[in-house]
């Protein structure tokens, strides 16, 4: 399992949503002018939470990443004093 990989997929999805809401958006508009401050509102609060959820997202992986280069450094320590002691 890579979590840069499943990152990035939700990211890309992620866009690909918000470029066809945008667009939804912006015909709403169109035909309903006085709908603006409400979409506004909309596309700011959910850009607020998907800002937040890939912020959450990213820190986790970081998390997991310094884990496994602990570990794999940890390793090649070990290597490499078996290697000196024989």
């Amino acid at each position: 399992m890579n979590p840069i990989k499943d990152l990035m997929k939700d990211i890309s999805s992620n866009f690909i949503l918000l470029g066809i809401l945008t667009i939804l958006f912006a015909i709403l508009i169109i035909f309903f002018p006085n709908i603006l401050n409400y979409i506004v509102a909309i596309m700011l609060i959910s850009s607020g939470i998907s800002v937040l959820y890939y912020g959450f997202r990213i820190k986790r992986s970081i998390k997991k990443s310094n884990k496994f280069w602990k570990e794999y450094f940890k390793e090649l320590e070990d290597d490499e004093v078996e290697v000196k002691v024989k």
